[in-house]
């Protein structure tokens, strides 16, 4: 908190594409620093995000921009297909610990592996 003594408070600001910055969200100064926020954003579509640290005199700073594309809508994509036994999966965007099941032959075994 002795870092944050003189913020009034936080606003977090997003750009769709290559539109003008908005306010989407306000935060006061917490005590143990942490902040969060959750956005269901669509694929395909570039984000441009900024945070606004608003000083108690009245002053204004801003973080760089940071962007953010889902490739698409689908949790996960595995390529190429076919394959010679080497695949790569691709988790577009996800951000949670994935589970594979990867069936083994006969069909009817599967691997389990946590990452």
């Amino acid at each position: 908190m002795a870092r944050q003594q003189n913020i009034d408070h936080y606003e977090l600001q997003r750009a769709v594409g290559n539109a003008n910055f908005k306010r989407i969200s306000s935060f006061q100064v917490a005590d143990d620093s942490l902040y969060s926020f959750l956005e269901d954003i669509q694929p395909g579509i570039t984000y441009q995000y900024r945070l606004v640290i608003i000083a108690k005199a009245g002053g204004i700073c801003y973080s760089d921009a940071r962007g953010i594309k889902l490739i698409d809508s689908k949790p996960f994509t595995i390529y190429p297909n076919p394959s010679n036994g080497k695949i790569w999966v691709s988790l577009n965007g996800y951000v949670r610990m994935p589970i594979l099941k990867l069936p083994i032959l006969p069909a009817n075994l599967f691997s389990t592996k946590k990452y």
